[in-house]
């Protein structure tokens, strides 16, 4: 509890100028993120990320070429960057990180019954019991 002597006449009714009328001030980014939406810029969907993987995946190298340029404005940030990886050394970790986002992971089986032991299935035996037709 302060001390009545530290804010006596410390008031809002004898100092207005101390009202904060706008608010708490917005976090960064939430700042920059309602600009953004006012130019008319939107969040990407999970679908557009994943058809956007899927061109890229399906486009020639010279197109790939024009899209990395630095000084080419004409495409966002996933595509130039995602050009640009698939067009550098690590090329082949570019794809298969592009096709397990797309299109997901290959199916891992696990045998979660034998407890890692090896299962042994007794080959099966035919009882001849005479019967001749």
């Amino acid at each position: 509890m302060p001390k009545p002597e530290n804010i006596v006449g410390k008031g809002f009714d004898k100092r207005p100028e101390n009202i904060n009328k706008k608010g708490r001030p917005r976090k960064l980014i939430s700042h920059i993120n309602t600009e953004l939406k006012n130019d008319g810029y939107t969040a990407a969907t999970t679908d557009e990320i994943r058809e956007a993987y899927l061109t890229l995946l399906n486009l020639p190298i010279s197109k790939l070429k024009e899209i990395q340029k630095v000084d080419n404005d004409d495409y966002p940030m996933l595509y130039k960057l995602v050009a640009k990886e698939m067009l550098g050394k690590r090329g082949m970790e570019m794809l298969d990180k592009l096709l397990d986002r797309a299109i997901g992971k290959a199916q891992q089986y696990i045998d979660h019954t034998s407890k890692g032991d090896k299962i042994n299935i007794p080959p099966i035996t035919w009882v001849d019991n005479g019967d001749k037709q």
